[in-house]
């Protein structure tokens, strides 16, 4: 049974209506559904040793039962219509043996989320999880994993997306006659990807920049999608890209800032954000948003567990711009302890970091505030892992990962400013 705070709903549609030309759009990553549930089993029976505190609707250390995701799709329904749907990939289980495993996993969301909003565009991009061996993702057409995902996303995709998403896994879908989501394969750029060779990989990189071309011709507006994102972890510090490609990438989306309204990134299971600078003046240009995931389970070497989480997006529909999240969560433990998941608002950045709006500018703002207000990273932090129980203290060289690598894409940079 889901439950939610009826002011926690209110709250959200106050933000919701502040604007007449305002639209939503639900955002869930990172399901990883473990269809299994052996890691749960050995939780609850307590032959586990994870410390976890697993229950009814997940573990700390565990990915995401098949309740866990129904619960957080019947969530969504009390939220009204979204314009459209982003399902930022990565939902098959870390625990997955078989590639037939992942389509599992992925054919049962579909289904969940289409039969939950039957009239709403569905927008999903491939994670490193949604191919088995995972990351090893291949250029087609003829790669087994596109064949089949083309079949099942048959009513999901645009019939304009066959030939390019069969070549890569990566499309382009105009939700209105303002704005056009354009979905990137960027398992092709991950360093634990051994099966990629070309400088293009699959000619994804040559087909962005027409895109954005077009768009700019036409006078329209983007948001980039996509499950891993550009740059660095901000955990680690690590690279999320091989070099070649991040410097690729950035590079194109610094040619078209008139373009690209928002990027849209999960994989990284945590809460955070990346602003992109001006190389010559050194103004913030873009600004990319990274949801956290619904799988517990943390993905990144180092990170902790998270809780459950899913966002709903206000965006103006005239202006394309990003206006604010509603950022929310479950607590697992007490959820676990009460017998019912209870989904609750855990943030909203224009009220937690004073933000005027999710544009480069305001976002900036919210950097230097973390950079220079203790209490606001503290705040960060904490959402930072969907204030998670288990989240360690932040010294001062967990500081300085997490400011770097929100403030430089640029590997060179990054490293320097990690260097100190």
């Amino acid at each position: 049974m889901v439950r939610a705070c009826v002011l926690v709903v209110a709250v959200a549609c106050a933000c919701w209506c502040a604007h007449a030309s305002s639209h939503t759009f639900f955002w869930l990553s990172d399901a990883h559904l473990d269809q299994d549930v052996s890691c749960l089993r050995g939780s609850a029976s307590g032959s586990s040793s994870s410390g976890g505190g697993g229950g009814s609707f997940g573990d700390y250390y565990c990915d995401s039962p098949e309740v866990l995701v129904d619960e957080c799709i019947a969530f969504l329904q009390t939220l009204g219509t979204p314009e459209f749907v982003v399902w930022s990939g990565n939902t098959g289980s870390h625990a997955a043996t078989s590639e037939d495993d992942v389509l599992k996993a992925i054919s049962t969301v579909t289904t969940k989320l289409t039969a939950a909003f039957p009239s709403v565009p569905l927008v999903p991009c491939l994670g490193g999880f949604d191919v088995y061996p995972s990351f090893q993702m291949a250029e087609g057409p003829g790669f087994s994993l596109f064949d089949s995902l083309a079949q099942t996303w048959t009513a999901v995709l645009p019939t304009s997306a066959a030939t390019t998403f069969q070549k890569g896994g990566y499309y382009a879908v105009s939700v209105s006659s303002t704005l056009t989501l354009i979905v990137l394969n960027t398992v092709y750029y991950s360093p634990q990807n051994a099966l990629v060779t070309d400088d293009d990989p699959a000619d994804q990189f040559a087909w962005l920049q027409l895109q954005l071309k077009e768009l700019r011709s036409a006078g329209t507006q983007a948001f980039i999608v996509a499950s891993i994102p550009v740059g660095g972890d901000e955990i680690n510090g690590t690279e999320n890209f091989a070099p070649k490609f991040n410097q690729r990438l950035l590079d194109i989306i610094a040619t078209f800032p008139d373009v690209i309204s928002g990027q849209l990134y999960g994989h990284e299971h945590t809460d955070s954000f990346r602003v992109f600078y001006n190389s010559v003046s050194d103004l913030p240009e873009q600004v990319a948003f990274i949801t956290p995931s619904l799988s517990p389970l943390p993905t990144i070497a180092g990170a902790p567990p998270t809780n459950p989480a899913v966002r709903v997006v206000t965006y103006d529909s005239a202006s394309v711009t990003l206006l604010g999240y509603q950022q929310y969560y479950a607590d697992l433990a007490a959820s676990n302890a009460a017998g019912e998941l209870t989904w609750q608002l855990e943030y909203e950045p224009l009220v937690a970091f004073g933000a005027k709006d999710l544009t480069p500018i305001s976002m900036d703002a919210v950097l230097l505030s973390l950079m220079y207000s203790e209490g606001n990273f503290t705040e960060y932090y904490q959402f930072n892992a969907v204030t998670s129980p288990l989240q360690p203290r932040c010294a001062s060289d967990c500081f300085s990962r997490q400011m770097c690598v929100l403030r430089y894409l640029n590997y060179q940079n990054m490293d320097a400013c990690l260097a100190g």
